[in-house]
């Protein structure tokens, strides 16, 4: 990590006290079965609207069919960039399985009623 390496460079840069300071993001992911085929071709797509806070979403069956054998269903990663210790992070498992449902509602990608069940 930045904060270690900026310790141990001799002479100390004098940035040391900035490189300390550094947070780490980090982010979790919701993953979500869908009564639906693929919902896109890609394997990830990267959110920018600011009605919703997934930064990226992810489709499994892009990176490999075995992992989602079921064609009846799609199952997508909802990730959310966060820090250890806020709301995100402390959030309970149904609050965040309900808020990926509504984002996926609120970005046109699936009915909420498609959803099945969710995992994290």
């Amino acid at each position: 990590p930045m904060r270690e390496l900026a310790g141990r460079i001799h002479p100390l840069p004098a940035t040391l006290g900035n490189a300390m300071e550094l947070k780490y993001r980090d982010f979790l992911t919701v993953a979500l079965m869908i009564k639906s085929d693929d919902l896109f071709p890609d394997n990830w797509i990267y959110i920018h609207d600011s009605k919703v806070q997934v930064g990226r979403i992810q489709n499994f069956r892009s990176w490999s069919p075995e992992m989602v054998p079921d064609p009846s269903l799609a199952c997508v990663g909802l990730e959310y960039f966060c820090f250890e210790g806020d709301g995100l992070w402390s959030a309970r498992d149904d609050e965040l399985i309900d808020l990926a449902k509504r984002e996926m509602a609120i970005l046109g990608l699936c009915d909420p009623d498609q959803t099945g069940a969710a995992i994290l």
